[in-house]
């Protein structure tokens, strides 16, 4: 769903029908939707410390983290012609943002992973897929 529906031709306008063009543009405005909402609040800021983490030391990991997630994930995420899946977010965490303790950061991935909020893309393809066939089937 990367791709834009302005390039859509009209001939393919018009063999994809209307109510699937439909379906389209909304699950790609949803999808937009989730992807600003993720760049703009980084997920597991809540984390506890970790155990080789003090409570003073893990403010200290939740800046690095914050300030991590919007100087290079969401920055990615919300790049205007070559956006991130936010699937793929995880493979920016590789190296540790400067001022943070490893086992926090894996604590706030695992977090990240936990609440399947980097699947949502994959979820509403999977809608729209679901109510095009229903819809062909119906005709």
């Amino acid at each position: 769903m990367t791709s834009s529906l302005t390039n859509t031709t009209d001939t393919e306008a018009t063999q994809m029908e209307f109510k699937v063009y439909t379906i389209i543009a909304r699950a790609k405005e949803v999808m937009e939707r989730e992807c600003r909402a993720l760049a703009a609040y980084p997920p597991s800021l809540l984390v506890s410390p970790s155990f080789s983490c003090s409570a003073r030391s893990h403010s200290q990991c939740k800046e690095a983290w914050s300030g991590f997630w919007w100087k290079k994930v969401a920055r990615a995420i919300l790049h205007p012609t070559n956006p991130l899946p936010l699937a793929q977010t995880l493979i920016l965490e590789a190296p540790l943002p400067n001022g943070m303790n490893a086992a926090c950061r894996q604590a706030m991935v695992d977090v990240m992973i936990e609440l399947d909020g980097l699947e949502v893309e994959e979820r509403i393809i999977e809608g729209v897929i679901r109510a095009v066939t229903l819809y062909f089937s119906s005709l």
